[in-house]
Parts: structure tokens; sequence; C-alpha cells
């Protein structure tokens, strides 16, 4: 979990995988991803789910519904 400390707007999360060892360059991402809000830190609603995602070789930007949450 991200506390941001404050509401915010946001509509994109970016997510590097291992970067700079050649042997393990583009892994540590995650194959199956959910992306949760909160205001609270208690209640948590689904934003957007991922399947199947791709190893990139520098980072991804995940697009998402833009929304205000901390």
């Amino acid at each position: 979990a991200i506390d941001m400390q404050e509401q915010r707007s946001i509509n994109t999360i970016r997510i590097f995988p291992i970067v700079g060892d050649s042997a393990l360059q583009g892994y540590g991402m995650p194959v199956n991803m959910n992306i949760y809000v909160s205001d609270d830190g208690q209640e948590w609603t689904l934003l957007q789910e991922y399947r199947d995602i791709p190893v990139p070789e520098l980072y991804t930007d995940f697009a998402i519904p833009e929304t205000t949450t901390r």
C-alpha cells in the first residue's frame, strides 16, 4: 500500500522492473495485478485489474480511471 498523505488525483501507475543487471533485466514485475484505492486505509475499492503483464525493458505505465484518493 502507498499512503500519499493527502487526497490526490491519479490516472497512471508506473512500475519499474529490475534494471542494470543484464541477467535479470526486466524481471521483478507482477504477472497479474489489481489496483485498489482507499481514502482511509481501511475500506478498499477495486479500481483496475491487469492480467498477463508482459516483461518490459525499462518500465510500464498502467492507465487507470482517473480518481481522487489518498
